[in-house]
């Protein structure tokens, strides 16, 4: 998974303010950006473990001082 590189150049002779709707490049790197997004966001969510919520949710109940709670993250 290799993030885009961006088509538009300083010195492009097509460049106008409707570049971005018209141009093909343009077009084409849209579709390839969104792609990239979409591979990035399935890796995250596949890579994520479950009990990572419930250890974010104990520390922000500890951090607010709520009885029978403690910090998981501190001594490990």
């Amino acid at each position: 998974m290799v993030r885009p590189k961006h088509p538009c150049k300083k010195d492009c002779p097509g460049r106008n303010a409707e570049c971005h709707c018209k141009c093909e490049q343009w077009l084409e790197y849209e579709e390839k950006k969104l792609q990239f997004y979409k591979e990035k966001r399935e890796e995250l969510y596949l890579n994520v473990r479950p009990y990572d919520q419930v250890a974010k949710n104990m520390n922000r109940m500890a951090k607010f001082g709520k009885k029978g709670t403690y910090p998981t993250m501190k001594g490990e």
